[in-house]
Parts: structure tokens; C-alpha cells; sequence
């Protein structure tokens, strides 16, 4: 996948806004804790700019003594809840075609 480099921040520019190294940026990714969003044309790796939060949030629990596992339990569990607070309660999905208009 090919995206600009404008919106996304390239491994460089991850690692020194997190003050992490590669093999650091590297274990994350491989563990599953944070995901590469794309590549250049040239093929350097591109990240979403929150990564940059996720790796401090990662360095914060694991300095607090969570393990990588821990870690990924914790943001596995997030997801979830964020999900189930996104969704609509079972029973109450609304037909779009049926939804009166907005009023302008």
C-alpha cells in the first residue's frame, strides 16, 4: 500500500518524536501493539501520528512493571469497550431508508 507521506509519519520521524529506537519500534509492531499504516512509493514504513502516544503510553505501563503481553491485553480490552460504546444497543438499529429527514 502506497500513501503520502504528508498525513503519516515515517519510522525516523516516529523514532525520534518517541525517543525509541528500531529494534524498540520493531518489537512493538512484531507484538502487535502498533500497526505500520502503509509505505512509500520508496518503501519506507509510514505510521499514524498517534503512534507516537501509543509508544509513550507502551514505555508508561511498561515502566510501571506490565509486561509487552500485559500491554496488549490492555489495548485489546480498550478496543473492545470502545467498540460496545460505538455500537448501537442490540434491538435498536434504525433502518436509514425509514429516518425522517433533517431539518435545515
Amino acid at each position: 500500500m502506497s500513501k503520502s507521506s504528508e498525513n503519516y509519519l515515517r519510522a525516523g520521524d516516529v523514532l525520534k518524536q518517541a525517543g525509541i529506537s528500531h529494534q524498540v519500534l520493531y518489537r512493538y509492531v512484531t507484538q502487535g501493539l502498533i500497526e505500520e499504516a502503509g509505505q512509500t512509493e520508496g518503501g519506507q514504513r509510514l505510521y499514524h501520528p498517534r503512534v507516537v502516544h501509543l509508544v509513550e503510553r507502551i514505555q508508561g505501563l511498561s515502566g510501571s512493571g506490565y509486561s509487552l503481553r500485559d500491554i496488549k491485553d490492555i489495548f485489546f480490552k480498550e478496543k473492545r469497550v470502545r467498540r460496545a460504546c460505538d455500537s448501537d444497543p442490540p434491538g435498536t438499529e434504525k433502518n436509514r431508508d425509514s429516518r425522517e429527514p433533517e431539518a435545515q
